[in-house]
Formats: structure tokens, sequence, C-alpha cells
């Protein structure tokens, strides 16, 4: 069998094993189990060396004929006191045992009672109190105005109190693997500090236990342990030692340390928000034992220092988190008032790419991308997001590596080794993205991490890593991690975003009702005017055929008589207007019943000068210079010429209605597109705005409001043009003129264009 598939048995066996029983303890002290009557049930095989009694004359025996009545007594009333309390040590007291001091613990299980007894210290006479020193060094601590700071404070005031070899501060990180952030060490000692230590160096047992048990002092890990004892014809299970200092070490333990060149060791628990953050350790090459009262002071300087870091970065979180809700604030006020919230969202995007950060944002509506910065191809996002939605179920995802979720986007680390992803609408595949470069980096192992244990060549077996020496490895398919604070950022800005897209569905969906209302209204009240038109074309009609009629019988009567050649000539205008007049009531009259015109062949700049013809009088009364300039040699265009001349006319009176003072018409054949001819009217004129300028064909929409305009003239030259075949556009501004150039069918239309608008507001 190789080597590697031995390894993960190996290290599922240190997972699994109970190193909470070990049925053992540590040497120096001795540990007694009793059952609820006080009877010693099991004890340490070391009894004999510390209360001067063999196992074998304490087992079974009431624990009064171990230690005198008075202490006995003492305990089984504090016994009383905590027997509802968690199964926690408590300190009792120091007691004289065969002629020495002893401090005994006292420990409550649920069918069981601990006694837990070392040799007490005494301080020396010239030695400051423990208290007093710890003390003086607390407020260094409560001082530290950064993590990093702290964790240096913290490490030399370790040293300080302990005199360990090497004192270090040891962070855990999400993977669970370790790292010396801090150290203080004798100089001829190799640094530890900067290197990584894997997971697997403590099982997660043993991470619980320091969860339970904060301190744990190894005073010698080469000193071999005192079983616990028990009479030869009983049946006990073995005794839970998760809240006993001298708990026995797990033997893959005493070599880990061997190897490391550590004799005796102290750590305690970093305990942040229930959470095992990290640990404060002390190593020491030669055997050191810490009394208990330095053991209750570095606990405490733990807990102190859990304190100060979790303030610490409470308050830097809260800075952040203060300056990214005004950013959120003010882009939600932005998408809120923003007529779309996507232009909103990808104007603030470099803005957002400071805040996350990252080097490229994605904007992805169904199949549409717009993205701001480097990002993966429209293709490939498709693909991330196909993958997303089909593997992930939270609104906000995110990765440093997106590689490890999936090899396929191995090819993607260059541009996006780290994603964030807000879902905005599942079924209409709406997301916002960031993405993250690779950033290749070297971590500084303590020993090669692909290879936690080795094998004994003389013995084939296998044990802990023999070797800490620095060991190298580059990072690759990793971007720098998404922080908390970013996080809490994206799901904060997710929620305006979705706010914002709530919003918009809503506005589009109520304008559209308010179109549909609108369309309705507006096909009623052109029915109205249409019969009304229809009914005064026919009115007027009649009586302009009487005037036709009463002026052909004059005209011949004058002939007879001889008048004048004026006469003749006003009579002869009369009846080209009457019969001008005739032809724009019929083609009203069809205009109004939706009638098709009956399009000829024509030439352009005769139409163009009939219809400024009638304006040429109003022209004259507002100082308004009309000026046409044909283009000779035009081919002909397939309309109904009175409906052109009329749309030239109502173009020429809107000019002069925006206030022009100079009106242009220009027709040219270097201008012909698809067939088409087109003339252009140019005013200078007060122009038109962009809002106005995109409803400028609607029906009933007028410019003129304070007027009275009724908003039915670019209605019907826009369905007149359209109707023929030809496309009418305008470009303006406000202040700036106008132009409208229309075009003209070069042959005889067989379907209808599309209207186009130029310029600001245009559709």
């Amino acid at each position: 069998m190789t080597q590697e598939v031995v390894i993960p048995s190996y290290l599922d066996i240190c997972e699994r094993e109970p190193i909470h029983l070990p049925g053992a303890v540590q040497p120096h002290g001795v540990l007694l189990v009793l059952n609820p009557g006080w009877i010693v049930q099991q004890i340490s095989a070391n009894s004999q060396e510390y209360l001067g009694i063999s196992p074998l004359a304490s087992l079974g025996r009431p624990l009064t004929q171990v230690f005198s009545m008075r202490f006995v007594d003492q305990w089984q009333t504090l016994f009383e006191q905590i027997a509802e309390g968690p199964p926690m040590p408590v300190g009792v007291c120091s007691v004289g045992v065969n002629n020495a001091l002893m401090e005994v613990m006292l420990h409550r299980q649920t069918d069981t009672i601990l006694l837990e007894l070392e040799p007490a210290v005494p301080p020396r006479a010239d030695e400051t109190p423990l208290l007093s020193r710890l003390g003086a060094l607390m407020p260094r601590v409560l001082q530290t105005a950064t993590p990093a700071e702290l964790c240096v404070v913290t490490c030399q005031m370790l040293r300080q109190l302990t005199g360990y070899d090497r004192t270090m501060v040891y962070r855990f990180d999400e993977m669970g693997h370790g790292e010396v952030i801090a150290e203080e060490r004798e100089p001829e000692m190799e640094p530890y500090l900067g290197l990584h230590y894997p997971a697997t160096d403590i099982p997660q047992r043993a991470r619980e236990l320091y969860l339970l048990n904060p301190v744990r002092m190894i005073p010698d890990c080469a000193a071999p342990p005192a079983r616990l004892l028990t009479l030869p014809e009983s049946a006990l299970p073995p005794v839970d030692l998760t809240y006993c200092d001298l708990r026995a070490l797990s033997p893959v333990h005493i070599e880990y340390l061997h190897n490391m060149g550590v004799r005796a060791s102290l750590g305690m628990s970093v305990i942040c928000h229930g959470r095992l953050w990290g640990m404060l350790v002390g190593h020491h090459r030669t055997p050191r034992y810490c009394i208990r009262e330095l053991r209750s002071a570095c606990a405490l300087l733990a807990q102190v220092f859990a304190a100060r870091l979790m303030a610490l970065e409470s308050l830097a979180q809260a800075r952040e988190q203060q300056a990214q809700w005004q950013r959120q604030q003010s882009l939600a006020t932005a998408l809120t008032h923003a007529p779309e919230w996507q232009t909103a969202l990808l104007d603030q995007a470099p803005a957002l790419l400071e805040l996350l950060p990252a080097r490229g944002m994605a904007l992805v509506q169904g199949e549409t991308m717009q993205h701001v910065g480097v990002v993966p191809s429209q293709a490939e996002v498709n693909t991330l997001l196909a993958w997303l939605i089909q593997t992930n179920q939270r609104p906000v995802f995110c990765t440093d590596s997106l590689a490890q979720h999936e090899r396929r986007f191995a090819d993607l680390t260059a541009v996006a080794s780290g994603v964030l992803a807000l879902e905005l609408n599942r079924e209409e595949a709406i997301y916002v993205l960031w993405f993250r470069a690779e950033q290749p980096h070297e971590v500084d192992w303590g020993g090669d991490p692909s290879h936690p244990v080795e094998e004994n060549v003389g013995t084939g077996l296998l044990s802990p890593r023999r070797s800490f020496v620095r060991w190298r490895q580059v990072v690759r398919e990793k971007s720098a991690p998404w922080s908390a604070a970013t996080l809490l950022f994206a799901r904060l800005l997710r929620s305006s975003l979705v706010d914002a897209l709530h919003q918009a569905q809503t506005r589009q969906r109520v304008e559209q009702e308010r179109r549909t209302q609108q369309a309705l209204r507006d096909a009623e009240r052109l029915a109205s005017i249409g019969t009304l038109a229809a009914g005064i074309a026919h009115e007027i009609n009649n009586p302009v055929g009487s005037i036709l009629i009463a002026a052909e019988w004059a005209l011949q009567r004058l002939e007879e008589a001889n008048a004048t050649a004026e006469v003749n000539r006003s009579l002869g205008e009369i009846m080209a207007l009457a019969e001008r007049c005739g032809r724009i009531v019929q083609s009203v009259l069809r205009f109004a019943r939706h009638e098709t015109s009956y399009p000829v062949s024509c030439d352009l700049n005769e139409v163009i000068r009939a219809g400024v013809d009638l304006t040429r009088k109003q022209g004259v009364e507002a100082n308004v210079d009309v000026v046409f300039h044909p283009h000779r040699g035009l081919p002909r265009v397939w309309v109904d010429p009175i409906e052109i001349s009329m749309v030239v006319a109502n173009l020429i009176q809107n000019a002069m209605q925006a206030g022009a003072r100079q009106i242009r018409i220009v027709t040219s054949a270097e201008e012909t597109l698809d067939d088409t001819l087109r003339f252009c009217v140019e005013d200078d004129g007060r122009g038109i705005t962009p809002e106005d300028l995109s409803h400028l064909f609607d029906p009933f929409f007028t410019t003129r409001r304070a007027e009275g305009g009724t908003g039915l003239g670019l209605s019907m030259v826009h369905g007149i043009v359209v109707g023929c075949g030809g496309a009418i556009s305008v470009t303006s501004g406000s202040g700036q003129g106008t132009v409208v150039k229309v075009d003209l069918p070069l042959s005889r239309p067989t379907g209808r264009s599309e209207v186009h608008h130029e310029g600001p507001g245009g559709r």
C-alpha cells in the first residue's frame, strides 16, 4: 500500500482519537475520581508520591480515609453549591497533605466527582505579586490602536509573565490553517513569525477542547503519564477529563512537540464571538511548570486580548460600514430618482469598483451584458451564470477561487479568479457581477503541508512530520478574499438594486397602461374629428363648387363684354384658388375616412412651390423670409401633390409660429437614400426641447399649449408622409432652430416606412 493511501487513514485516526478520554494524567499532579457517595473509584498511579498513600489503599474507600474530615466537609459543602452549575472546575483551597501544600480543584460531572491536586508553590519573598505585575502590564494592551500592535504587545507581555523561550500569537484562517502573526523568542532560536501550519496539526476534537477548557499547560511532554487505576472487579467507563488541567497528552501530540524541539508548552485560547480565533502560545526547550495563579493570569490576558481585538475590529468595521452605508444611501437615492436604474448603476461603476474593490463589473440582463473594466467575454459570463443558476440558491455568491468550485473555469483565473455575484431576478437572469483577477502569492509553511506525516524508516510506522523548516508555496488560482465588510455592503447594495428594479418594472407597467388608455382616448377623438372633418369637407365642397360655377359664368360674360385683362386675370385666380381649395377638401375628406391617397408622378419643385404659395401672404405679414432653393434635374416623386403641398405649408407655418425669421427649403439630388428623394425645411426659430421632440408627431400633442394649439397638424403631416411610403425626421434642440427632413418615394410605393427621429430626445 502506498504512503498516499495510508496518510489519510492516519489523519482520520488523529481526528477520531478520544483525547478527552486518555485514561491517564500528567504526572505533575494527582487525580481522584469519586462516586456520589464520595467513595474513591479511580485514582492516578502517582498517589503515593503526592498523598503518601498507595492507589490500592485508596480505591473503594471513603474520601475521609484519604483526607481529613475537615477538608472533606468543606468540599462537600462546596459541591452542594455547584451541583446545579455547568461541569467546570472550581478552585477550592490549598491543603496540607503528606507534609506538602497542595492546591485542590473540584469538578462536577453527571455521576462523578473529580478532585485534582497539584503542588502549591508559594511566592518568593522578594518576588513582586503576580496580580501587581499583570496590573502594571495591562494598560499597554488597552492602549493599543491596531490589531497588529495588540498582537505584538500581548506577545511581549506573555513572555515577561511566563519566561518561556518563545511566545507567539497564533491565528486561524477560514480553512482552519494557522499562522504565527507575532513572536518573541530567544535570539538563537529559529523564527516562526509568518509561518503557516496546516489545519491537520490541530485536529477538530482538540479545537473543541480549547473552546471548553481555554488553558492547556504541559510542563514536560517527555514525562511518562500516570494511569488512572481502579479495582480489578470494577467495570467503569472512561472518565471524561475535558476540564481537567492534568489531562494526559495524546501520543501524537507528544511526538509533534518532540519533533519541534519543545519540552514544555502553554496555550491559551483566544475566543471571539464564540469562535476559536487563535491562541496565545508559549514554548520552552526544557521542562517548565507554571503555577495555577500564573495560568489564571495568562487566561485573563487572553480574555483581555480577545476583548480588545474584538473592540478594535468592531471599531474599524463600524467606520468602514458607516462610510459604505453613506455611499449605499447615495447610490440608492440615485437609483430611485434615475429614469433608468441601469444607467445610474453603470454611472456609479467606477466608485463601486473602488469600494468593493474589483477590476471589472458587469450588468447582465438575459442575453445582454454591459460592463466596466476588465471582465470575461459575454459568452464566458453567460456560461458562468448558467452554472451559478443551476448550482447556487443564495442571492449573494462570492468566491476567491472560482476554479476550485468548477475546474472548467480555470481558464478565467487571469480575469475572474474571484467572483461576487448579486442576483436581482433569477427568472429573467438579471445579475450584477464583480471580478477579481488571480493574485499569485507566496505562503511560508512550517514544513511541507502536503506531507503532514512521515514514515519511520526503522519501524515503518507513520508519525507527525519531523521537519518544520520554512517551506515556500506559490498559491495560484486565488484572488484577494472578499472581506466581511465588503459582503455586507454587497448585500445592502443588492437590496437597493432589487428595489430599483421593482420600481422600474412598476413604472413601466403604469406607463404602458397610461399609453394604452391614451391611445384609446386618441382613437376616439380622432374618430370624432374624422367624422367632423368629413362633415365640414362635405359642407365646404358644395359652396366651393358653386363659387367655381359662378366664377366661370361671370368670366364668360365679361369676355363677351370685352372686360379688361386685369379683371379677367383676377377672376382666373379666383377659379384657380377655388379649384385648389376643392382638391384640398377632397384630400382632407380622404384622410378623415382613412382612404388611400392616389399618388402620381410629380415634379417635387412644383409641389413645394405650391406649398410656399399657400403661405406667402402669412410670411409677408409676419415679416418672415421664406426662401426656396430648387434643384434642377431632380427625378420625379410618386406622391399626392395636394397632400404634399399641404405638408410643406404646415411645416412653414409651424416654423413661423416658432419665431423663425428665415425659413429655407432645399432639395438636392445628392441626398437620395433608399430610392427616395429628400427635401429639407430649415428655420432659425427657438427650436424644440428633447422632451417635446420625442412626442412631436403624437396626436393632440402641441408645443403651443399656451396659444391653444390642437396638436393635429404635425400628426396629419406624419400620417400623410408615411402613408405615401415616405419618412420624416426632425433634428432640433432648445434655442438651436429646427431641421425637418422629408423623404419621398421615387417609385410607386408598395408599403409603409417607419418614422425616424434624430438628435436629442429622438426615438
